[in-house]
C-alpha cells in the first residue's frame, strides 16, 4: 500500500511538472521583438574577432583561432563580473523559480540597444551537486546538430569549446541555419565557482557580415555566507546575467541593411529563447529525478515510473 501511494504521488508530482515545463514553454515561445546588446568594448579586440570569423568558410585552423581568441577574453569578462552584476542590479534581486527564464529586458547603451537577460534563483541541491548541474546546462548538450568540441585550449580541465549548428524557421516557412562558436570557463574561488563564457552565432549564407556576440557571467554561491538566503545548505543560489550584442564588418546605414540587422537579431533572440526553454526543462527533470529517487521511483526511456530495486 505504501509503495502504492508513493507512486500515485510522484506520478502526480511528475504530471504537474509537466504542466509547469509546457506553461513555461509557451510563455518563451511569445517571446518576440528586437534583441539587443551594447557593443561597448575595445574596438581592437573587436577588429581581431571580426578577422578571425570573416564570411568565407572556415578551416578547422580558422576555427581554432576563433576559440583561443574567445578564450583569451574570457579572464577579461571575469574581471569585470562585479561591475556587471552592480549595472544588472543582480545582487539586490529577489530570487525567483527560473534560472534563466522570464522576457529579457532591452537596454540602451548610448544609441545602442542591447538585449540583458537575468536569472536569480535557488536550486533545491547542495553546493557541489549544483556546481556540477550548472557546468553542464551551460554546454548546450542539447545542441547535438553537427556539433563538434575543440580541445586546443590552454586551461582544458575548466574549459570547455564546442561549435553546433541550430535550425530556425523564419515567418515565410525558410529554414535558417545559425552556426555558434562557444567557450566556456570555470573559476572556482573559496565561498563561490563562477562560470564565464563567449559564444559567436553567425548565418553567413542569409546575413553575410553579421555575427551575434554572447557574453555571459553565472555564480553558484557556497552556503559559508553570512546572508540568511545562503545558510540553507540542502539549495543553492544561483545567479546569471546573459548580454546579447551584434558585430559586423560594415556598420549598417542604409535602411536595407538595417532591415537585415533587425531580422538577424530577431532570429537570433529566437535561439537564445529555445536554449533558456532548454535550460528550465532540463532543470525540471533534474527536479523530478530527485524527487522520484527520493520515494525509490525512476522514470524510464520511455517516461514510464518504475520501482527502483524490484
Amino acid at each position: 500500500m505504501r509503495q502504492y501511494e508513493a507512486r500515485r504521488e510522484a506520478e502526480a508530482l511528475r504530471k504537474a511538472l509537466r504542466a509547469e515545463v509546457t506553461r513555461r514553454a509557451l510563455v518563451i515561445r511569445d517571446i518576440q521583438g528586437v534583441m539587443r546588446k551594447r557593443s561597448r568594448g575595445a574596438h581592437k579586440e573587436v577588429d581581431d574577432l571580426l578577422k578571425a570569423v570573416e564570411t568565407k568558410p572556415r578551416s578547422s585552423t580558422r576555427d581554432g583561432t576563433l576559440f583561443n581568441a574567445y578564450f583569451a577574453s574570457l579572464e577579461t569578462l571575469y574581471g569585470k563580473l562585479d561591475e556587471v552584476f552592480e549595472e544588472a542590479g543582480i545582487n539586490s534581486r529577489p530570487a525567483s523559480g527560473e534560472m534563466l527564464g522570464g522576457e529579457p529586458a532591452r537596454k540602451m547603451h548610448g544609441e545602442t540597444p542591447y538585449l540583458e537577460n537575468i536569472g536569480v534563483t535557488k536550486v533545491p541541491f547542495n553546493y557541489q551537486r549544483t556546481c556540477e548541474v550548472v557546468w553542464e546546462l551551460l554546454s548546450a548538450q542539447h545542441r547535438q546538430d553537427e556539433r563538434s568540441d575543440y580541445y586546443g585550449l590552454p586551461c582544458a580541465e575548466n574549459a570547455k569549446a564546442f561549435q553546433y549548428c541550430s535550425s530556425l524557421r523564419r515567418e515565410n516557412g525558410a529554414v535558417l541555419r545559425l552556426k555558434t562558436h562557444q567557450v566556456s570557463r570555470q573559476y572556482i574561488e573559496n565561498s563561490r565557482m563562477v562560470v564565464v563564457w563567449r559564444a559567436l552565432s553567425e548565418a553567413a549564407e542569409e546575413f553575410p557580415g553579421l555575427n551575434m556576440d554572447e557574453t555571459g557571467w553565472c555564480v553558484i554561491h557556497a552556503p559559508t555566507s553570512d546572508s540568511d538566503c545562503l545558510k540553507d545548505s540542502t539549495s543553492t543560489l544561483v545567479q546569471a546575467c546573459i548580454r546579447l550584442t551584434p558585430m559586423y564588418h560594415c556598420k549598417p546605414c542604409g535602411s536595407e541593411q538595417r532591415r537585415k540587422l533587425d531580422q538577424f537579431m530577431e532570429l537570433s533572440a529566437k535561439s537564445v529563447a529555445e536554449d533558456n526553454m532548454e535550460i528550465e526543462y532540463m532543470m525540471e527533470k533534474l527536479l523530478l529525478d530527485e524527487a522520484l529517487s527520493t520515494d525509490g521511483l525512476a522514470v524510464d526511456e520511455e517516461g514510464n515510473l518504475a520501482l527502483g530495486g524490484f
